[in-house]
């Protein structure tokens, strides 16, 4: 069967001031019934895989774009484009879809499709008088781990049961950004010409894969300096991360706020500086026009990511691979220099 998608979209452009300010606003609500998911499906029919139109998907946002001439004078002319976006994704209803055991934490009912579940720490351990109160409260008789020292995370007991386990787990933060967009600016005098673009996100979060992946203190691998320098010790009370211990024995690696950071940025995508020769030299070089221009992208980012890029998340490329920035590589710089002729 066909997914259904149902959309409500009011739209807006205008003009004004002799072309001088112009814009569009859009406003859309989108809402998918019975998108495909893995299904449920009795081993004896034979297939592994079966996929049916089970999951409800909506989305609300608003769309704007404004650009003009903020100065039109005889020789210059400062041109200014601005866009701007929110949406907001939600899963209504998973309608029993079979989701993969190690992305069901992504798939909320009611949350953002990328929503982030872990843990929730109110601080590290640092006095073993206090551990000792919370494992005699415990059901089992440790609060959290029977490895659980001064330290270590005190993960937050979310159900009140006493001990931690994985049902204390709950939403952290989620890939999706409160807004983002771009703006642009294009200086022009005479034959010559700069502009640049920027883009940015705002309000999304990530966990930097690096640092739980890295307090397993495995032998032999080297740490990042966010990691090591930053680990509670006697004399580093006031530490962001729990104590570095071979194989991690208390559980500190899994997933919390702890290692949950927040990917907004600024990024200068392009700045290109063009000049085109007057008619004149363009005639006598049999042209109609003729440009010359530089060009550079990825010049600058301004993040407080701590890794590599808060854009480039994983080398799948799924949506939910968001969750979990792997940092597999910097984003290139490049650089270039061309010639435009039209005969």
């Amino acid at each position: 069967a066909w997914k259904t998608t149902k959309e409500f979209n009011l739209g807006l452009d205008f003009k004004a001031f002799s072309h001088r300010l112009y814009g569009s606003i859009d406003v859309y609500s989108r809402k998918t019934t019975g998108a495909l998911a893995p299904t449920p499906i009795p081993f004896e029919l034979g297939p592994l895989t079966y996929f049916s139109n089970l999951m409800d998907v909506s989305n609300k946002g608003i769309e704007i774009n404004i650009g003009g001439d903020l100065i039109r004078a005889e020789d210059f002319i400062w041109s200014m484009n601005l866009n701007w976006s929110t949406n907001k994704n939600k899963l209504d209803r998973l309608n029993g879809a079979n989701i993969n055991q190690y992305s069901l934490d992504y798939y909320v009912e009611g949350q953002p499709i990328g929503t982030i579940k872990g843990y929730q720490v109110e601080k590290i351990f640092q006095n073993q008088t206090e551990i000792d109160d919370l494992n005699a409260s415990a059901p089992n008789g440790f609060y959290s781990s029977p490895s659980l020292s001064v330290g270590d995370y005190k993960f937050r007991d979310t159900n009140g049961d006493g001990e931690i386990t994985v049902e204390d787990r709950t939403v952290i933060g989620s890939i999706q950004p409160d807004f983002f967009g771009g703006f642009s600016n294009t200086f022009t005098y005479k034959n010559l010409s700069l502009s640049a673009f920027f883009q940015y996100s705002v309000g999304a979060e990530s966990i930097w894969d690096a640092i739980p992946t890295g307090v397993y203190n495995s032998l032999g691998q080297n740490k990042l300096a966010e990691y090591g320098l930053n680990t509670w010790t006697p004399e580093n009370t006031d530490a962001r991360y729990a104590k570095a211990v071979y194989t991690d024995p208390a559980g500190n690696g899994r997933i919390s706020d702890r290692y949950l950071y927040d990917t907004s940025y600024l990024r200068l995508k392009n700045i290109q500086l063009s000049y085109t020769l007057g008619e004149a030299i363009a005639k006598k070089l049999m042209l109609s026009r003729a440009t010359v221009f530089v060009a550079a992208t990825n010049i600058a980012t301004w993040t407080k990511w701590p890794g590599i890029d808060p854009e480039i998340f994983s080398e799948r490329g799924g949506v939910t691979d968001q969750v979990q920035n792997e940092d597999p590589y910097p984003l290139a710089k490049s650089f270039s220099f061309g010639v435009q002729l039209q005969f």
